[in-house]
């Protein structure tokens, strides 16, 4: 399912961006919906170059130890990006070193 042109006007990055623009990007969005605790991003995946947007509900960055603690670092909230080192560094995978879980939607 796509993103609307609406809903990508209530996000504080394109807040600023015309309906005309946003209706240009509306074809490349791809919505994805997550369980509780569900891990969105995996430590040591690949990184996908695509812009991540959290719309709705929590997630947690953690860092797992090789003793197999998780460290919650912080959360994210809604509006907020997330691996988007990955849109910065061309012809060079990136490997996530942190994980994304799910907390509350």
């Amino acid at each position: 399912m796509k993103a609307t042109v609406e809903q990508l006007a209530q996000l504080p990055l394109f807040v600023a961006c015309q309906t005309e623009d946003l209706a240009r990007l509306q074809p490349h969005t791809q919505l994805r919906s997550y369980q509780r605790a569900e891990i969105v991003l995996h430590e040591g995946d690949p990184l996908p170059a695509k812009l991540h947007i959290l719309f709705t509900g929590v997630l947690q960055v953690q860092k797992n130890a090789t003793t197999g603690k998780e460290t919650i670092l912080r959360s994210l909230r809604a509006g907020e990006i997330f691996a988007a080192p990955a849109l910065l560094v061309m012809n060079k995978p990136l490997q996530r070193s942190l994980s994304l879980r799910t907390v509350k939607f």
